[in-house]
């Protein structure tokens, strides 16, 4: 018995491979096309394109600069590309008359209508499946195709128009309003869900201010105040704003120096001219924030930073001590910040570090906020600025010399003088 030889395999166009040098039939599978090869003018054979791939893929910067000038130029010769551009030129023209303009515009007003009506379809299946759980889920496109169908019998104009004023339009007008509301309320439900999430959020911080933080950060409803040497309290408050206005938006109630390249989308700093004196009233901080800050802020204001507390409130008696008036300060000004979900960062800058939050000129700031003393160390050509108790810090920042002497009066200290 002898065994019948297979058939030969054939390339997919039906005709038989020319044997390759060595003699053997060189049928093979026929090249995987990429998904827009089937796009591709067939004008361009598939080996070019993927040479054409090759050579963007794995060519120097000169040989892929040739290589997509050479496939632009070529592109602007492709039939399918001139043929493009006259029909461009002629429906201009064509549009010149206003019959043309109204008939594509009612094509694609029907279109979009087609568009409005489909969703409705949608919300009603959605209505009748919950409350009748036996429907079968092809129904939405046997509707779908049984609209299709109809609408490609033969039908009267004038029946249709009688159709499209009494019914269609007076629908369309239900649906949309509908749709309207329903769409209202959804983005008043987002809207209301990421201003929670925004307002619930803490703003994070470059330094920690306490021992009982795993993560620095600064609550929302909490203010934190630090009150120390002025320069290292300026440079601490400059370094957490500029950190913050990366991700939040940051408001800066400026009295210190301030690097002017690190100005930022999201950081509004506002000179002492103009917020001085804003705590003295709710009116005196409406008019500061409505005159010098809203048309400053991209969105809502996470962070508001007070290089000086003090000068805020300016209703206080004469010799009153500026720490007190600091407290009265925090208090109109929490009060924004509560209404505006924004965390609140003070400062209460000295002229030395002989200080002590103790002390009864602060009670209104220990009371009502997270006072935390600053103290700074000369070492060297830099400073060891301590946030917290110098016995057990919460945070310790080096910082550079210069940087931190431009952020207010400089003092010459030795090596190992601290302030605070």
């Amino acid at each position: 018995m002898t065994k019948r030889r297979p058939p030969p395999v054939r390339p997919p166009s039906g005709r038989k491979r020319k044997p390759d040098k060595k003699g053997a039939s060189a049928a093979a599978a026929p090249p995987a096309r990429s998904p827009s090869a089937a796009f591709r003018p067939k004008a361009v054979p598939d080996a070019l394109a993927q040479a054409d791939v090759r050579a963007i893929r794995d060519g120097t910067p000169h040989d892929i600069a040739g290589t997509l000038k050479r496939l632009a130029e070529a592109r602007k010769a492709e039939p399918w590309q001139k043929a493009i551009e006259e029909c461009g030129k002629a429906a201009r023209q064509f549009f010149n008359a206003e019959d043309a303009r109204k008939v594509i515009g009612s094509m694609i007003g029907v279109r979009q209508a087609y568009v409005v009506l489909y969703r409705e379809l949608q919300d009603q299946l959605a209505a009748f499946a919950e409350s009748h759980p036996d429907c079968p889920p092809e129904l939405e496109d046997y509707l779908v195709q049984l609209a299709m169908t109809e609408a490609s019998k033969p039908f009267s104009e004038h029946t249709f128009m009688d159709g499209m004023t009494d019914t269609v339009l007076r629908f369309l007008v239900d649906v949309i309003d509908r749709h309207t509301e329903k769409d209202e309320a959804t983005r008043r439900e987002d809207a209301e869900a990421a201003e929670k999430e925004r307002r619930e959020s803490p703003v994070p911080l470059p330094f920690g201010y306490s021992l009982f933080q795993e993560t620095p950060e600064l609550s929302r409803t909490r203010s934190l105040v630090l009150a120390g040497w002025r320069n290292a309290v300026f440079y601490l408050l400059n370094m957490a704003a500029e950190s913050a206005s990366g991700r939040f938006m940051t408001v800066q109630f400026s009295e210190s120096y301030h690097d002017p390249a690190a100005q930022h989308a999201r950081l509004a700093r506002i000179g002492p001219s103009l917020w001085k004196g804003c705590a003295d009233s709710d009116r005196a901080m409406a008019l500061c924030t409505g005159q010098h800050v809203a048309d400053r802020l991209s969105c809502q204001p996470d962070l508001l930073v007070v290089d000086n507390l003090a000068p805020a409130y300016t209703k206080g008696f004469i010799g009153r001590a500026p720490e007190a008036s600091a407290g009265d300060a925090h208090k109109r000004i929490r009060k924004w910040c509560d209404n505006a979900g924004c965390a609140l960062l003070g400062g209460v800058p000295l002229e030395d570090g002989d200080f002590d939050i103790r002390a009864p000129q602060f009670e209104q700031l220990r009371t009502f906020t997270d006072l935390v003393p600053v103290t700074a160390t000369r070492e060297g050509d830099g400073y060891r600025i301590v946030v917290g108790d110098p016995a057990s810090p919460a945070a310790v920042v080096e910082a550079d010399a210069a940087r931190v002497d431009r952020h207010g009066s400089t003092l010459a200290m030795p090596a190992g003088t601290t302030m605070g």
